[in-house]
């Protein structure tokens, strides 16, 4: 029965009991009927708050059951997009990705801004004192996987502020009619790495492109995870640099290898018909590893972070390769990583050969010892660094460097930290060891003493 209906009813009731009781006009029923009154008004109220409860069920029903459907017809628009292959978000770089993970591109970022002071004594050209700031590198990274996980690829460049030579200029016949120079600080994208992997599930992986030889753990280590502000003058001048080839790998437990065939050392964007892939006849690399303790991960590294396992990693690696006028150059060399868990370790040593057709051997050798101790954990890390070469050239001086500095990070990752450090040469710093990225110039004949101070900041993105 509707309220109106109820409410009518009473009222209908009411009357008659008035009515009688005028009729009848005694005490008893008169009173009686205003019993009966007075019940029929807590009926009326009862019924009004009953019928009010059920008009608030159905309101809130009505408005739950409109909830309902946003909320499943918002899930199906999300699935909808799913299901046409777009995910995206922050994984130690920005990435996009199918449902799956199958397909996968992650962008990455570095800039280092630097700031030197180098001082020479009597230099034979320019002034004793040079300073000024520098951006080393700028560089993006492009890298994932397609199909499924185990296909992965890389893509990496840096606009460099490092000189790129010369170049011929040729006629419509070809002959050369001039050299052109290509000065510092033109800021040109620079292809570093370029590569497709496949991974196996065995630990084997195959990998073509261009990449870093595996030859120098100093050089193997990226630049956004160096101890110092630059890599070692001993691994720019007989380290392998990159090169384009193909590369064979597995790794365990605690045991990796790689063995590469590859268009030479320092090979990098060379045509297949020009510069050093066209006078190399073959070049092969490799490098092995053993794990003694530890974590593979942590030795991604040159920094023992505070609460990191123990770890030791020792490496072994050559190169042999033959030119197409016979000189033949060999590289060994020999590192070895400990890890303290807040402090660190790392020795290596290499050996460089070169080998021409009908002359003697040239042997040059190298020294690189350095270590690190987190004085505030994982936020100030002091390091020193001594560097030791002999090129092996008839009359040039031995390398002989040391370096003392600081890291203060803001992030444990290395994504964010300021550096700085001070560097002094014993001996003169010769041609063949002039560094400039590094800060070291060359020195007047003789001279001895240069120093450099570099401060730089990286970012990581």
């Amino acid at each position: 029965m509707s309220l109106t209906n109820r409410v009518g009813l009473l009222a209908g009731l009411a009357t008659l009991s008035l009515g009688g009781v005028a009729f009848a006009g005694s005490d008893e029923s008169y009173n009686d009927a205003l019993r009966q009154i007075d019940q029929l008004r807590a009926e009326l109220a009862e019924m009004k708050a009953q019928q009010g409860d059920n008009w608030l069920t159905e309101q809130r029903a009505t408005e739950i059951r409109s909830l309902v459907q946003d909320v499943l017809a918002d899930a199906d628009t999300r699935a909808s997009l799913q299901s046409s292959g777009m995910t995206a978000g922050w994984d130690k770089g920005f990435f996009l990705a199918s449902p799956d993970g199958n397909f996968k591109l992650k962008i990455q970022g570095q800039i280092q801004v630097r700031y030197l002071l180098n001082k020479r004594d009597n230099p034979d050209t320019g002034v004793g004192t040079t300073s000024g700031f520098d951006i080393p590198r700028v560089k993006l990274k492009f890298l994932g996987n397609i199909f499924d996980k185990s296909w992965t690829y890389k893509v990496q460049g840096n606009f460099s502020q490092s000189s790129f030579g010369s170049f011929d200029v040729t006629d419509d016949m070809g002959m050369v009619i001039g050299t052109v120079d290509v000065d510092k600080g033109n800021g040109r994208f620079v292809l570093e790495d370029a590569y497709i992997q496949k991974d196996f599930d065995n630990g084997f992986y195959v990998r073509g492109g261009q990449y870093k030889l595996p030859l120098l753990r100093e050089e193997l280590v990226s630049s956004t995870k160096q101890l110092l502000i630059e890599r070692s003058t001993v691994n720019e001048v007989f380290g392998g640099g990159r090169s384009q080839g193909i590369e064979v790998g597995m790794q365990s437990d605690w045991f990796r290898f790689m063995v590469d065939y590859h268009d030479g050392i320092d090979g990098q964007n060379q045509p297949w018909d020009d510069g050093a892939a066209n006078t190399v006849d073959w070049a092969f690399a490799g490098r092995v590893e053993g794990k003694l303790a530890g974590e593979w991960g942590q030795f991604d590294d040159f920094n023992s972070w505070n609460g990191d396992p123990f770890g030791v990693l020792l490496g072994v690696a050559g190169n042999a390769q033959r030119s197409d006028d016979g000189t033949n150059n060999y590289i060994i060399t020999a590192d070895g990583t400990v890890d303290f868990g807040g402090a660190n370790l790392f020795v290596a040593w290499v050996w460089n050969q070169t080998d021409p057709n009908g002359a003697d051997a040239t042997n040059g050798y190298g020294v690189v010892v350095q270590g690190g101790v987190f004085v505030v954990p994982d936020e100030l890390e002091l390091y020193a660094q001594y560097q030791w070469g002999d090129s092996g050239v008839d009359g040039d001086k031995d390398l002989n460097l040391f370096f003392v500095g600081l890291n203060w990070f803001f992030s444990k990752n290395n994504a964010a930290k300021i550096s700085t450090d001070f560097g002094y040469s014993f001996n003169e710093i010769t041609p063949t060891w002039a560094n400039s990225r590094a800060g070291w110039l060359v020195d007047g004949v003789g001279q001895d003493g240069q120093w450099v101070w570099r401060t730089q900041f990286q970012l990581l993105f």
